[in-house]
């Protein structure tokens, strides 16, 4: 595995965010974080739940803030599958966007080309 594909960890200790360039803060990380998904909900697109969105902001706000979240929806509940569904496109979102930039990443769909 390439030194492309590995968590960036110091950095990541550091107050950097290779999801979040320039932002040094928590505070910062969160705004780009949410910034990040109001643009993919802003282009035309198929409409998604509350909570499918719910999700997916949850993820970006994860990776941004280092604070854990729980699905708040019982699992075998369509609520429940659109909630992690949002946690996936999240988590494609953000290392797209890591790769487009020429940073490590950990994703498997854009950069798969030494697996």
């Amino acid at each position: 595995m390439s030194a492309q594909h590995r968590r960036p960890d110091a950095d990541i200790r550091s107050g950097l965010h290779p999801s979040f360039p320039g932002a040094e803060t928590t505070l910062e990380r969160v705004a780009q974080a949410t910034a990040m998904h109001a643009d993919a909900f802003a282009q035309p697109r198929t409409a998604r739940s509350a909570a499918y969105m719910a999700g997916h902001l949850s993820c970006l706000l994860v990776r941004a803030d280092r604070q854990p979240r729980t699905c708040p929806h019982q699992p075998g509940t369509p609520e429940f599958d659109a909630w992690f569904a949002g946690v996936e496109e999240a988590h494609a979102l953000a290392n797209k966007n890591r790769c487009e930039r020429g940073q490590p990443c950990n994703c498997l769909t854009h950069c798969n080309d030494d697996l």
